[in-house]
């Protein structure tokens, strides 16, 4: 997929004639979330990527309206990540203009997130049947995709530039407690969720904000069958929001300057179990952040 993003990002350019080609480096933390047996919640990374966005015009058809937006960005391994060359981390996105209705433009945009990090256990712990002891080394991923329906409402120049709903399949370990033992176990977390934000387009400094709300659960992986034989399945809500800042400054007829600085944070609140429950796990939390900064060209 990601060779298909890189040719994608080459050739809509040329045949658009309308948009923005950016491409930017930066810094990221990135959490691994769920495993409360970790000495670290995450690791840092150098990262680099590009992104074409097509300009979404009212003069344009009703169906299909624009070319599709693309992004692809990965890590840079280093020295500085805990993980060292361990560490792995890609990101695309494709987001497909469906309907202009008016002034209001219905997207579906649909993103992949796969990281890998290397870890040490704080605690004794159980994983694939085998006791894990204190200190151990583990090689953890997360592989998350994304399908959303998405209305464009930038062009109405309201405070809210979109609302959307999203439908998440997230693969990776959690922490649980199953018969009243620790495991790690190999899940899936699915969620859906509401969400609005502020994506400012104009020129200077401005916030950027979402704010989602939803629910899921956690479930079996289909690789392993440990939260199956517990015979339960964990609800859980879901609150998740973005709070940044981007600079965007014209440095020509063409030629932009652009600079992001965020946090993306994901709140999975789930209920208080009892000691008859076969299966419970705490409340949780994940946070990513990081900055970034390149150069924007506007066909």
């Amino acid at each position: 997929m990601k060779i298909v993003c890189c040719l994608c990002l080459c050739l809509i350019p040329l045949l658009s004639h309308a948009g923005t080609l950016s491409c930017q480096g930066g810094w990221r933390w990135l959490a691994m979330a769920g495993i409360d047996s970790l000495q670290d919640n995450g690791d840092q990374t150098p990262t680099a990527g590009c992104r074409w966005n097509s300009r979404l015009t009212p003069q344009r058809r009703w169906l299909l309206p624009a070319y599709p937006s693309l992004a692809y960005e990965r890590a840079l391994p280093t020295e500085y990540s805990r993980s060292e060359g361990y560490i792995r981390y890609e990101a695309w996105q494709v987001s497909v203009p469906l309907l202009r209705l008016s002034k209001v433009y219905m997207l579906l945009d649909i993103t992949s997130d796969y990281r890998q990090q290397r870890h040490q256990l704080n605690d004794l712990l159980r994983w694939q049947g085998a006791v894990l002891n204190t200190g151990t080394s583990l090689l953890l991923d997360s592989h998350e995709h994304n399908y959303r329906l998405t209305f464009d409402l930038q062009a109405l120049e309201t405070p809210v530039s979109a609302v959307w709903l999203n439908y998440r399949r997230q693969y990776q370990p959690v922490n649980v407690t199953i018969n009243q033992q620790e495991v790690l176990a190999n899940a899936l977390l699915t969620s859906r969720t509401l969400g609005i934000g502020h994506y400012p387009s104009a020129y200077g400094i401005h916030p950027r904000l979402s704010l989602a709300i939803g629910q899921g659960d956690i479930g079996n992986d289909g690789n392993t069958a440990q939260l199956d034989d517990a015979g339960e399945q964990l609800d859980y809500l879901l609150l998740e929001g973005y709070l940044g800042i981007q600079g965007r400054y014209r440095a020509g007829q063409h030629l932009l300057l652009q600079a992001l600085a965020g946090m993306k944070w994901r709140y999975f609140m789930l209920p208080d179990g009892d000691d008859t429950d076969a299966i419970k796990k705490d409340a949780f939390t994940s946070v990513d952040y990081g900055i970034s900064a390149g150069l924007s060209w506007r066909f």
